[in-house]
């Protein structure tokens, strides 16, 4: 009886095995799947395969909002301020309610434009936009008042020089 278990036990783990890397192997690509192995990928601080992964995650549902989330927070913190802006404009539509999203889209708008030194005043017009609307949802939030008027003033500067040529 024992040799017929071991005899079915050779013969069965293997086919399971296989049987289970042909299900991983053939299963259809699936969004939430590759953020499940996104946020795993996340969770274990490799954030350049988690980028890859989150970013085929909304190639098969582009408005899969925590993968959208995490793919913005990898872009800021790869220093990808342009990208993580386009993406948070895209989670602003989504969810026009998370304070976070207008707060991020506005700080990651003014971020690409020091790192580039480039920007245009349309940009710094839809930063205090979006940082009114973060202080709208929640007055106060991350002192938002307080990037809105240091804004202004950036802003007043810049209509300033261009009155003056």
């Amino acid at each position: 009886m024992k040799k017929i278990l071991s005899l079915l036990m050779i013969l069965l783990v293997p086919a399971l095995v296989l049987g289970a890397t042909f299900v991983i192997v053939k299963a259809p690509a699936n969004a939430k799947n590759f953020l499940a192995t996104g946020n795993v990928l996340f969770q274990q601080g490799d954030y350049s395969e988690a980028k890859v992964t989150y970013e085929r995650a909304v190639e098969l549902d582009p408005e899969l909002e925590p993968a959208l989330n995490n793919l913005a927070f990898i872009y800021n913190h790869d220093k990808e301020y342009d990208k993580a802006a386009s993406v948070l404009s895209r989670l602003v539509k989504i969810d026009p309610t998370k304070i976070e999203y207008h707060y991020d889209y506005a700080v990651n708008l003014i971020m690409n434009m020091q790192k580039t030194g480039k920007g245009s005043i349309e940009d710094i017009e839809l930063a205090i936009s979006e940082f009114m609307k973060a202080d709208g949802l929640e007055p106060g939030f991350q002192r938002s008042k307080e990037n809105v008027e240091f804004l202004d003033g950036l802003k007043a500067q810049y209509y300033q020089v261009h009155a003056e040529e």
